[in-house]
């Protein structure tokens, strides 16, 4: 696992397993996961592009958030 960090409060996130357990998608591969804001400074569209790309069993994408861009 690699945490890239700004300014979170990691103990907020240390239930990522139990919630990673309890998902529809099988627990084998990797898991990206975004936690922050949707907006239109944060470039998600660049996430979800990607995501669409690396659709398969071995990458599964988490966004987690509110914000103004998450209908998008």
């Amino acid at each position: 696992m690699s945490v890239i960090t700004n300014g979170v409060d990691l103990d907020l996130f240390r239930h990522g397993r139990a919630m990673r357990r309890s998902s529809s998608r099988p627990p084998a591969g990797t898991l990206v996961t975004y936690a922050g804001t949707h907006g239109m400074a944060h470039g998600l569209d660049l996430v979800l592009e990607t995501a669409k790309g690396l659709a398969n069993d071995a990458v599964s994408f988490l966004l987690v958030g509110e914000g103004r861009r998450r209908p998008a």
